[in-house]
């Protein structure tokens, strides 16, 4: 929260002192756990954190998956199917037709509680 909105890429000891204070009382083993290292990067979020995914109406051939607010990590090797099949003019296995991009100019958000 106390983190402004902007592009910033800088990392400090704050956030994962922070963290660690809060795991380590969760979970004490950890206490003696030493980070060696941490990045910094932007944080890619759409409107609604849901993913956008397929071709743009606008431009035939120009395919987006972007957006998924932290999650994209543990869902890519999947999506990267979905997004091939896409590409080869297969219908994907599953229905992601919801995840297009004009869904925010609709309006028609995605919202979710679970997501952070």
């Amino acid at each position: 929260p106390e983190e402004p909105e902007a592009l910033n890429i800088n990392s400090s000891c704050k956030f994962p002192i922070k963290l660690s204070k809060k795991i380590i009382s969760v979970f004490p083993p950890l206490k003696d756990l030493r980070i060696v290292r941490q990045w910094a990067g932007l944080y890619d979020m759409s409107p609604d954190a849901q993913p956008i995914i397929g071709e743009a109406f606008t431009t035939k051939g120009f395919y987006t998956s972007a957006g998924y607010s932290g999650h994209g990590f543990m869902i890519a090797p999947y999506t990267a199917k979905l997004v091939a099949q896409l590409m080869r003019d297969q219908e994907p296995e599953m229905d992601i037709s919801m995840l297009n991009y004009d869904r925010v100019e609709k309006g028609e958000l995605i919202i979710e509680p679970a997501v952070v």
